[in-house]
């Protein structure tokens, strides 16, 4: 085994993608022990080896970029896979999303609380600047609306305006109740 110093092993980590460098290949390169790469890793905080270097989200940024299309007024068009009302989706590795919430974490650098809900009037677009999540719709439009719960009482933010209930346990407490009486 030839010595290396544990400077040289960081700066390595450092100078590449972590991702990319599994500790066997780079303890072979090195001419050191395997555990001494995983150490200096672990100890400098370095992200760990990943097969295929790239992470999920890093992929489904990149489908995004490449499968969507740029038209008129500032919005992206979606030229892929949608649902049957439209939207447009997009799976990786068996992992479905919608491209809505890719492309508001992409520009928003944050993943969406809620649905995602273009702000715009193009048809499902998916220009991550035109997306908005709950807390910015309540932000732009200056409103609450949450209502108790007719079960348990508790503030909930219904999805439809007929919503009475913030979970179906509630539903049939409360109608359990109501058959008691």
């Amino acid at each position: 085994m030839i010595a290396v110093s544990y400077e040289q092993v960081a700066r390595r980590l450092e100078n590449g993608d972590p991702r990319e460098l599994s500790d066997r290949r780079l303890a072979q390169e090195l001419g050191c022990e395997e555990e001494f790469i995983a150490r200096v890793r672990c100890e400098g905080g370095h992200a760990l080896f990943a097969p295929g270097h790239r992470m999920l989200r890093e992929r489904a940024e990149a489908r995004v970029r490449e499968l969507s299309r740029p038209v008129d007024g500032g919005h992206r068009e979606w030229t892929e896979q949608t649902t049957r009302d439209g939207v447009p989706v997009l799976s990786i590795r068996g992992v479905g999303t919608t491209v809505g919430r890719v492309a508001f974490q992409m520009a928003n650098g944050r993943p969406p609380v809620g649905n995602v809900k273009a702000s715009c009037t193009f048809p499902h677009c998916v220009e991550g600047t035109h997306l908005t999540d709950r807390p910015m719709r309540a932000r732009l439009h200056g409103t609450n609306n949450a209502r108790p719960c007719t079960g348990c009482g508790v503030p909930f933010e219904p999805n439809w305006k007929t919503q009475k209930f913030c979970k179906v346990d509630c539903f049939h407490e409360h109608r359990a109740r109501a058959a008691v009486s």
